[in-house]
């Protein structure tokens, strides 16, 4: 990526979503399953586990870049803000994680075809941009092309208390016995 890119990342207010943690710990039991929460939700934990997970749930930021940097590679301009972003934020980059940012394109290059379905609780995960040849592009598109059975995903900007109160309702009926 070119330094505009870079500074542009840089420039993201990256706010807590205190619900968000209480959110997956919940979904977590209901799922029956132990969620990847703070330091532990990196790229290189999701890239680990991914391939083999029948169902992915991601709370986090979500974000789009618009914009002449990313015209010729969209996927890389819409991404979900992982653990690693605040290391790389403050100059403690790995090789591992990267940047932070879990972008469409990385994902697109993932096999997913054993993940049912994939719930990215965060904003704008659903938004599509256009690439310069018509063919619209999202975090939802692109878990679908990596194989994904079933997405569900956000329009517009999400209140983090308010997601995670739905999330879990969405859960419990899903699972209810």
């Amino acid at each position: 990526k070119d330094k505009q890119s870079e500074e542009q990342m840089r420039e993201l207010e990256i706010n807590e979503l205190p619900c968000s943690q209480q959110e997956c710990k919940i979904i977590g039991e209901l799922c029956h399953t132990v969620p990847l929460i703070g330091e532990q939700a990196d790229k290189s934990s999701f890239f680990e586990k991914c391939e083999t997970s029948e169902m992915i749930h991601l709370s986090t930021h979500g974000d789009i870049f618009d914009s002449d940097v990313f015209a010729k590679v969209p996927l890389a301009g819409i991404f979900l803000i992982m653990s690693g972003y605040k290391n790389w934020y403050v100059g403690r980059y790995t090789m591992l994680c990267g940047n932070g940012c879990l972008t469409a394109q990385e994902i697109t290059m993932t096999d997913l075809k054993k993940t049912k379905l994939v719930v990215i609780s965060s904003c704008v995960s659903a938004s599509n941009v256009y690439k310069n040849d018509g063919y619209l592009c999202s975090l939802r598109g692109a878990f679908e092309a990596a194989g994904a059975w079933q997405t569900v995903a956000a329009l517009w900007e999400v209140d983090d208390c308010a997601t995670g109160i739905l999330m879990v309702l969405f859960y419990r009926y899903l699972y209810d016995d």
